[in-house]
């Protein structure tokens, strides 16, 4: 497996487009976006949309959001200096965004992150607490 190495953060798309994770020295979230058979946890007094998006920390948690971290996987942001100029891209249709994707096969670490990407979709941890998560269309799952 190869491991690329963000500076202070990086965002990435899985090579089908579906997932997009924004990583930090000390959390990462990913998004599904597309039709999936699963609903993330859902936190409690959330109102918002959070049924396709969690969290790593220092545990893993269902995301209360009314954003989308989709644009800092876009090449030329600053969350993707790790992407090598004519690299893999995918463009998300319904949005029209090109975004750099991280290869299956690859890992990304940012700090006490990790995420890799498989051809089974894409597994976060936290190195510290071994805590993570992996997000395919068919399923995730939390440790």
């Amino acid at each position: 497996m190869q491991t690329v190495t963000g500076d202070n953060g990086a965002g990435f798309a899985s090579p089908t487009g579906h997932i997009v994770c924004l990583m930090g020295s000390g959390s990462v979230r990913c998004e599904f976006h597309g039709t999936k058979t699963w609903s993330a946890p859902w936190p409690d007094g959330c109102e918002l949309d959070c049924d396709s998006a969690l969290e790593v920390n220092d545990q893993v948690v269902g995301v209360c959001a009314g954003d989308t971290i989709i644009e800092f996987a876009q090449p030329g942001q600053s969350t993707t200096t790790w992407w090598h100029s004519g690299g893999p891209t995918v463009t998300i249709s319904d949005m029209q965004m090109m975004l750099a994707v991280l290869p299956y096969g690859s890992a990304l670490a940012v700090g006490h992150m990790r995420c890799d990407s498989e051809t089974t979709g894409v597994t976060c941890r936290n190195l510290t607490t071994g805590h993570g998560f992996s997000m395919a269309r068919e399923a995730y799952s939390i440790f």
